[in-house]
């Protein structure tokens, strides 16, 4: 019987069968990489629309207690800009959206439109002003900001309130409408939709919540409002304001309701 030399025996892979085994390992990975990357931008949305659930919930737990919102962002600086920040002065909100679905725009209830009795009547009463040369987008409301904020109810009443408004051509616009008003494709006449941050200095942080989340999706804090957004209808004829969806700050669900009708379109489904 032969045997076979202890020198056979310790033979490695023959260069082809190296190659064939790297090549093996190759299409493996390729398989297999991209099914990750699915699985993790699956697991980003569903951990970032766990968090805007939550966070409506407490939007409307702090109202049910206390008969009003908390005093959120306004996401407009005292200059009356979207909010910026010095680390980013072109755009602290929508760093790199060329259409942004977000505009100010005034309301002013001296030229018609009860808006002051939509905010009024709704329970959303003060917001936060930016400061235009904060250090921090995330934070950057300064403590002057934080201890006088503006009376939207007043201003809206008054001269006028400069809102963080849906703008109807924005890239995410015609999602957000579909969202918060199923079956339309344009905000009901006498309608806006406004934004307004869930920022660290809410008045929700040591009564119905802990702390504010971050959802940086690879942004800089400093550089990018990486905080959730609230969105609520209000109405000229002063019916009271309504909440109608908690985001992330760079839509990522809105973005998913996209690819997903997108999708259906190609497939006929």
């Amino acid at each position: 019987m032969a045997h076979c030399s202890p020198e056979s025996a310790r033979r490695g892979l023959t260069l082809i069968e190296l190659v064939v085994v790297i090549a093996v390992l190759t299409t493996l990975a390729a398989l297999v990489v991209p099914r990750l990357d699915f699985l993790k931008a699956q697991a980003d949305h569903a951990a970032s629309a766990s968090t805007a659930a939550d966070l409506a919930t407490l939007l409307q737990t702090y109202r049910t207690s206390t008969n009003s919102y908390p005093t959120l962002d306004s996401l407009v600086d005292t200059a009356g800009a979207i909010v910026n920040s010095s680390a980013n002065p072109g755009g602290a909100l929508f760093p790199d959206d060329t259409s942004p679905a977000l505009t100010v725009e005034t309301l002013d209830g001296t030229s018609g439109g009860r808006w002051y009795a939509s905010l009024l009547d709704g329970g959303l009463r003060y917001a936060y002003a930016h400061t235009p040369s904060a250090s921090n987008a995330s934070s950057s409301v300064s403590a002057a900001n934080a201890a006088t904020p503006v009376d939207m109810v007043a201003a809206a009443g008054g001269s006028g309130l400069k809102a963080a408004v849906l703008n109807g051509s924005g890239v995410y616009a015609p999602a957000i409408i579909s969202a918060c008003f199923p079956g339309q494709t344009t905000v009901p006449t006498g309608t806006k939709l406004i934004a307004l941050g869930i920022g660290p200095n809410n008045s929700m942080v040591g009564n119905v919540m802990v702390s504010v989340p971050l959802d940086l999706q690879g942004d800089d804090a400093a550089k990018v409002y990486c905080r959730y957004l609230a969105i609520f209808a209000i109405y000229s004829n002063g019916r009271p304001a309504q909440l109608k969806m908690v985001v992330d700050h760079r839509f990522k669900q809105i973005q998913k309701r996209i690819d997903q009708y997108r999708t259906t379109s190609a497939t006929g489904v």
